[in-house]
């Protein structure tokens, strides 16, 4: 039940990209018939547009029907505008003049203590 339940909502999903590729398959196919019934200029001699008036159409009215569906951010306000988070720190000024004659060492390859420690080490594969 949970595979084809999920079958069947990615295909609705999928189906919702190919929104323009439905309405020209659907033109294809039934290109004479709107030609012939449907189409604005069906009455002129000579008729070049076949129905791809109609198609025009049908694109226009898929596309006002999926900006009605997109929500307006403009007028929304968001939640970010109201959090305010403070910035509050303080700098303490130390006095750098003053430089000690033994510099300090430092190893490069320093690795603290609780770094090594939180490495997991698999064991070691024994021969048998």
């Amino acid at each position: 039940m949970k595979l084809i339940m999920s079958i069947f909502l990615a295909i609705l999903i999928l189906m919702q990209g190919f929104g323009k590729t439905w309405i020209i398959l659907s033109f294809k196919l039934n290109q004479q018939t709107i030609s012939k019934n449907i189409c604005v200029q069906r009455n002129i001699p000579n008729n070049k547009c076949k129905g791809k008036c109609h198609l025009k159409k049908q694109f226009k009215n898929s596309e006002n029907k999926d900006q009605n569906q997109l929500p307006n951010l403009s007028n929304q306000s968001l939640a970010s505008d109201y959090i305010v988070q403070p910035l509050d720190f303080h700098l303490k000024l130390i006095n750098i003049q003053h430089h000690s004659a033994n510099p300090i060492v430092q190893d490069e390859h320093f690795i603290p203590k609780a770094c090594i420690l939180g490495i997991f080490r698999p064991p070691r594969p024994t021969l048998v």
